[in-house]
């Protein structure tokens, strides 16, 4: 760039509905980086969920740059399965295309829905999907952001049965008893009802 241009100017707005199909093509870029096997994006479905998040949530940012969205944060007023009372905001997607990572991108989508967390009382529920071996990158970026690490997310990934270390779990007082067949859970439901009902 040559000295006293002016910079590329990357704009980042609220999403409206006539983003969604720019989003999907977001979201199959950003799952043709990922390092994970992540599953085919089915076009039709995505862009009418990207459309019920931006019109009915209305959480959802985008970053855009020469007409191309290369950013965005989609998120959810969430509750307890106890109550419909909100609970807290939910990221369903936070995601910067990696060459126009480390310029604050997710800095600013995340200030952008800080202020929404501000004025509805609730707070952000964050999780960032980095690989394992960037996971120092992923605790700086949160702390900077304002974050704080409260938990962690775990993820079973099935593997073939040879591929798997198993380790013997801890020895219990309790008699384990588990079912790969479904098929009955419906009786044992009703078994236990009526176990009820005359106990």
């Amino acid at each position: 760039m040559a000295a006293g241009a002016a910079k590329p100017k990357i704009i980042i707005r609220r999403a409206i509905v006539d983003d969604a199909t720019a989003i999907v093509g977001f979201f199959r870029i950003i799952r043709e980086e990922s390092a994970y096997a992540l599953p085919e994006i089915d076009p039709v479905y995505a862009r009418n969920n990207a459309e019920m998040f931006i019109r009915d949530h209305k959480l959802t940012w985008v970053a855009v740059h020469e007409g191309r969205v290369i950013g965005c944060f989609m998120g959810a007023v969430v509750s307890f399965s106890w109550t419909p009372k909100p609970s807290a905001i939910e990221n369903v997607h936070l995601g910067v295309l990696q060459e126009y990572r480390r310029f604050g991108v997710a800095e600013v989508l995340l200030k952008r829905v800080k202020e929404s967390s501000s004025a509805l009382g609730l707070p952000i529920k964050l999780q960032i999907d980095f690989g394992e071996e960037k996971a120092d990158l992923k605790e700086r970026f949160v702390k900077r952001a304002g974050f704080a690490y409260v938990g962690s997310n775990f993820i079973f990934a099935p593997q073939a049965p040879e591929a798997v270390a198993h380790e013997a779990p801890p020895a219990s007082s309790y008699e384990l008893v588990s079912s790969t067949d479904l098929s009955d859970l419906a009786s044992q439901v009703d078994a236990l009802a009526q176990a009820a009902e005359q106990g």
